[in-house]
């Protein structure tokens, strides 16, 4: 999908935003984050998240997250839910970036395989786990500004 769909320019200025017509025409999501290899192997605490997470999460997509090792642990830990059985989720634990990819590569091999009635059925299946996520990321949100935004200053930091 062009770059485009995700950037609106206001007054000359380029900053992120929603555009749900790209999200709501497809099964799943692969959210690639930013800096996945920066810290490729290291024993590091740190996982990097950021809206890229957040927008199939608002509009009732499963994903696949191609970033550091424990990021679906550390999504589970925050109270969302994540979508094993229905996806392959073992790549999350993999330190080395080339194998987890790999894995990641297979899995979406396979969902790209299945047939749309195939997906629509999968699809549908996790409907609670995707309702579940969206009502949890509100309740973030409608807990108060200040509240979300200790949330989210808290998500950076770990």
């Amino acid at each position: 999908i062009p770059m485009s769909y995700d950037l609106k320019e206001h007054d000359g200025i380029s900053g992120d935003y929603l555009n749900p017509i790209p999200l709501f025409n497809s099964y799943y999501n692969i959210v690639t984050e930013s800096q996945v290899f920066e810290y490729d192997n290291m024993d590091l605490q740190k996982i990097f998240i950021t809206e890229k997470v957040w927008k199939p999460i608002i509009t009732f997509q499963p994903f696949i997250v191609i970033n550091h090792p424990n990021t679906l642990k550390k999504l589970r830990e925050w109270g969302f839910k994540t979508f094993y059985p229905f996806i392959d989720e073992s790549y999350d634990e993999i330190k080395d970036y080339k194998e987890r990819r790999k894995l990641i590569f297979s899995e979406v091999k396979r969902l790209n395989n299945m047939t749309i009635g195939e997906l629509d059925k999968w699809y549908w299946e996790m409907e609670d786990i995707l309702v579940h996520n969206f009502n949890h990321f509100v309740k973030l949100n409608d807990q108060g500004p200040k509240k979300f935004r200790d949330f989210m200053e808290n998500v950076i930091r770990t």
